[in-house]
């Protein structure tokens, strides 16, 4: 469940909860809800990862040969 949207009582707006395969989690409400936290990379429609694992997979990525 890489994103998972709600409105809890205690917040008045929209809150979305990220979910990196990693396991960390970030939290945005209100007019940010929208927008993935700083750093993340969406992967897909619905999956976006973290900074970490998004730096990660750029090192390890596979290139052209030489």
């Amino acid at each position: 469940m890489p994103v998972v949207y709600g409105s809890p009582d205690l917040l008045p707006s929209l809150s979305v909860v990220y979910v990196c395969a990693c396991g960390l989690r970030m939290g945005e409400y209100g007019n940010h809800a929208g927008e993935p936290p700083p750093g993340w990379v969406r992967v897909s429609t619905d999956e976006y990862i973290c900074a970490h694992c998004a730096e990660m997979a750029k090192g390890t990525a596979v290139g052209p040969g030489p």
